[in-house]
């Protein structure tokens, strides 16, 4: 699973600080966010139970289950890499990995690649293990995630990962697939928004399964629908501020007054791109900072005006679409 840029820097640093480093992989940072403890938590008390296989089997099984994982979304990365994307680094979930991306490939076709090439990798995983397993003997079936043969729970476990994967809810890799496939004709801005409705469409199904079948798929299902929802706002607010610069939507131009050599607040270039400069805006006290053009106050930038534009963006999509 990849994430879209998300034009509030100061939530990726949250990220960043509830997460750790484990180390780097072709160049790309690994993290462990400190949720993912409660999957191993889960792990020893499921390990050490009556009917467990044993705290090391257990823990054993989950580094393999996580290593799948990162070659998954290393795959993602590579990929995305060659194509244009900018790799920010990938971090473990308890519900498994995400890529955090500074930057997506500028064309459909681009994502596409980039979104495909996480499911195919842990298919190529899957089949590998089994015709392993089929060339020493050992049987596939029935299928056994938790006491079955390394070999066969490595098979299933990664087609199952993909095929989880392929489902069209965004920001699950099919999802992405689906808005790039959209986007070649529709544009990315009608191309979001309907994935995302389409993956929380998706997520309502899976949490209503999930009662039924498994609480597990309660939650990867809220993790889906949330995740859509707050990507779906992050990259149509990217798309609406993409080029805009502060000179732009800067209000009440005045002239001639001098950059104070200690000003109180940050001063905003005018040439800035207002998407750099909105979490210090968001910050500001009444949402409010100068703007100077070549050491020169020529004017402010109000968060109010910032989100006009966004507004009368909305609206002129919802026009184009009817």
């Amino acid at each position: 699973m990849t994430r879209d840029p998300d034009p509030d820097r100061s939530s990726q640093g949250g990220s960043t600080r509830w997460s750790f480093p484990l180390g780097r992989v072709l160049g790309i940072e690994i993290r462990v966010h400190v949720s993912f403890f409660l999957l191993v938590a889960l792990f020893v008390f499921a390990s050490t139970g009556p009917e467990g296989q044993g705290l090391v089997s257990g823990l054993s099984w989950l580094v393999v289950l996580f290593a799948c994982v990162v070659v998954h979304e290393l795959a993602h990365c590579v990929v995305g890499q060659a194509r244009g994307a900018v790799v920010r680094d990938i971090v473990l979930l308890p519900i498994g990995g995400m890529s955090r991306l500074e930057r997506l490939p500028s064309r459909p076709e681009d994502e596409f690649a980039m979104a495909a090439a996480g499911p195919l990798a842990s298919v190529v995983l899957g089949v590998g293990a089994g015709v392993v397993a089929g060339a020493v003997g050992m049987a596939l079936l029935p299928i056994d995630l938790v006491t079955g043969s390394l070999l066969a729970r490595l098979c299933w476990v990664n087609l199952l990962l993909a095929a989880f994967n392929l489902l069209p809810a965004f920001p699950l890799d099919g999802g992405r697939m689906f808005r790039a496939a959209l986007a070649r004709h529709h544009g990315e801005a009608f191309a979001t928004s309907r994935a995302a409705t389409v993956g929380r469409i998706v997520a309502v199904v899976m949490i209503a399964a999930g009662f039924l079948v498994d609480v597990w798929l309660v939650i990867i299902g809220m993790f889906v629908y949330f995740a859509a929802t707050a990507e779906e706002r992050a990259t149509l607010q990217h798309l609406r501020l993409r080029g805009v610069h502060v000179r732009d939507l800067m209000h009440a131009p005045v002239d001639g007054a001098p950059v104070a050599a200690s000003a109180p607040t940050r001063v905003l270039d005018a040439d800035d791109e207002v998407e750099e400069d909105l979490p210090a805006l968001v910050g500001a006290p009444g949402g409010v900072l100068p703007v100077a053009d070549h050491a020169i106050i020529v004017g402010e930038l109000r968060a109010v005006d910032v989100a006009d534009w966004l507004r009368i963006c909305a609206e002129a999509e919802r026009g184009h679409a009817a």
